[in-house]
């Protein structure tokens, strides 16, 4: 099992939460991408419940290995995450923001990519 530790913090309130990285495979994880034990339970699908520690993040293997879409994710679940913990939003709210944040991440990514000659195709595979 491989696991990776990030650190989810607030910088106004000075604080930090540490969440490790669970890599799980397909067969686990199914259609998602990443879980985290911190959803309600009404967000959490029913096979994941009362299984992921609150302190973990699952991410799907096949994710894991693409390492620029990896970071996105990471990039997604930090700022939910702190947004959730931090500021008080729903996981609701804090993931439609996440995933305009993911978005703008990727933008920026592919304006790189352009500019460093690396096609769509490559990019996701």
């Amino acid at each position: 099992m491989i696991k990776k530790n990030v650190k989810i913090g607030s910088f106004l309130q000075r604080r930090k939460t540490t969440f490790t990285i669970v890599v799980k495979s397909p067969k686990i994880m199914g259609d998602y991408i990443a879980l985290h034990g911190r959803l309600g339970k009404n967000e959490l699908p029913k096979k994941f419940r009362g299984k992921i520690p609150k302190n973990q993040i699952w991410v799907r293997e096949d994710i894991w290995r693409n390492k620029k879409r990896m970071k996105c994710i990471e990039e997604h679940e930090k700022q939910e995450l702190n947004l959730m913990l931090y500021h008080g939003y729903s996981y609701k709210e804090a993931h439609k923001i996440a995933q305009k944040v993911e978005k703008l991440w990727w933008l920026k990514e592919r304006k790189k990519d352009v500019e460093d000659g690396i096609t769509l195709k490559n990019l996701l595979t």
